[in-house]
């Protein structure tokens, strides 16, 4: 070395004297280390040696950063979108944090009988809405009605269901026909004396007959392309004889058959242009 010049050697601070061969050495003087502190979210202050000084530097934490929030690895990050986040073990090479992974959010769009899964305006998850009313029936089988709708059990036929909206929820409810008491008293007397030439029952005989509502259609058949009709009559279906005594003017007694219905029902029969297009008849959409 010549005399005066200076250098730096094992972090002192060398320089050979003028009228000295031995070096004179002390240490190298470093800057006051200052109490630094890391701006960045995910960031810790670390001290380390640089060219023989120690130096503060922010360095990344083992966190995920999401929303200038810290997460550990594992803890479930919320998010704004439809998705489940957690903090992953994966190290992004750029920032040196770890990363944060998201799936789409899984709904349960299971829903219960008589309600239906609809989606919500502005929500992730939809939701399940009422559509129809549910009867649990005694053997706990379900029978799905829909609103308006009239429902008898087939083996109940005294018991009747009504799907009803109340207070914006569908309500099955239930009806049961009760029947008034039984009166015999009450009854029209169909009993009367038959008169035949002149002759009279010696009694009062019951004469009955056969009175309802039949069924009676109009469609158009579109094989046939015209109208069809069919039309039925309430008349007797099953009849039976029976015998009655009769007195005559002369005194003269004898027995007089006559007929007694005994069950009555709708029987087809040839329409008529009155029938086919009676007031009040409901016509059939197809």
């Amino acid at each position: 070395m010549q005399p005066g010049e200076k250098w730096e050697s094992n972090c002192q601070e060398c320089e050979c004297p003028m009228n000295s061969t031995t070096p004179l050495c002390k240490p190298l003087e470093c800057s006051i280390l200052p109490n630094k502190t890391c701006d960045k979210p995910g960031q810790v202050p670390v001290i380390e040696t640089v060219d023989c000084c120690k130096k503060v530097t922010c360095e990344p934490k083992p966190v995920c950063v999401h929303n200038e929030t810290e997460y550990q690895p594992g803890a479930s990050v919320p998010t704004d979108k439809c998705e489940e986040c957690k903090c992953s073990s994966t190290v992004d090479p750029e920032t040196k944090l770890h990363s944060v992974e998201c799936t789409p959010m899984k709904c349960d769009e299971n829903c219960q009988p008589g309600s239906e899964y609809e989606a919500v305006p502005g929500e992730c998850c939809g939701k399940c809405v009422e559509k129809s009313c549910v009867v649990t029936l005694p053997d706990n089988k379900t029978q799905i009605i829909e609103p308006g709708q009239i429902w008898t059990p087939p083996d109940e036929k005294c018991e009747k269901y009504k799907c009803e909206k109340i207070e914006d929820q569908l309500v099955p409810v239930e009806v049961k026909t009760v029947c008034a008491e039984f009166n015999p008293e009450n009854c029209v007397p169909n009993s009367t004396y038959l008169e035949k030439d002149g002759c009279k029952s010696t009694e009062p005989v019951e004469i009955n007959s056969c009175e309802g509502t039949c069924k009676t259609s109009s469609m158009y058949s579109l094989e046939a392309n015209t109208m069809m009709h069919a039309c039925s009559c309430c008349q007797e279906m099953s009849t039976s004889s029976k015998q009655v005594e009769m007195i005559c003017p002369d005194g003269r007694k004898t027995n007089y058959t006559y007929t007694y219905v005994e069950t009555c029902g709708c029987k087809l029969s040839e329409c008529t242009e009155n029938q086919a297009s009676k007031k009040g008849a409901r016509r059939r959409r197809r």
